[in-house]
């Protein structure tokens, strides 16, 4: 049914009671499924908030009923609390849904900072293991050097023993990098 449609519709679309004492004697499209339903008399009250129609509330009798203007008064009293009730429920439903949208945001934000951290965090570890591993490689080579020269002689075992104990120191550094990052990728999500 579109707005202003019959009784109902055009309550909704006027914002103005409707009182039928005897539903039998109205010329309403939609009136015939309320007669058989066996109603007789019903009052349309707009549902108001802030001016603004948010509902129709319909009230029916069974038997023909003459609304007296009291009766017709305390229900409008009711119809604009239940007019604010919808209004509130919709204003509570669009807070809820930009609640929502703005924990969707964060969350996005939050995943964003994150990889952004994890680039730099990528960067400063690759810089950090490269120079170990350089010289690393660069006293192998060395070693290697005095191998195929055959230059591995007793004397020259102290200049090796340094090389080795660089390597060494180097290689645990290079494992101590990747031991805190592993402990720092292991971090819990803060609650």
């Amino acid at each position: 049914r579109q707005l202003g449609d019959g009784f109902l519709g055009r309550t909704a679309e006027h914002g103005k009671i409707m009182v039928i004492d005897n539903l039998e004697h109205c010329a309403d499209p939609y009136i015939s499924p309320v007669i058989e339903e066996g109603l007789r008399s019903t009052v349309y009250i707009p549902l108001v908030s802030h001016g603004e129609s948010v509902g129709v509330m319909c009230v029916s009798s069974h038997s023909p009923f003459k609304f007296s203007e009291d009766y017709v008064e305390f229900l409008s009293a009711i119809g604009a609390q239940i007019g604010v009730a919808v209004h509130n429920a919709h204003l509570y439903d669009r807070l809820k849904r930009a609640y929502e949208e703005l924990r969707n945001a964060q969350e996005q934000v939050q995943r964003t900072e994150k990889l952004a951290s994890l680039g730099k965090l990528a960067a400063t570890i690759a810089h950090e293991i490269n120079n170990p591993i350089a010289s690393i490689l660069t006293y192998t080579r060395l070693m290697m050097k005095l191998i195929g020269r055959n230059e591995f002689k007793p004397e020259k075992l102290q200049d090796i023993s340094r090389y080795l104990g660089i390597m060494e120191s180097e290689t645990k550094r290079c494992g101590e990098i990747v031991k805190n990052l592993l402990a720092f990728s292991r971090q819990s999500d803060p609650s």
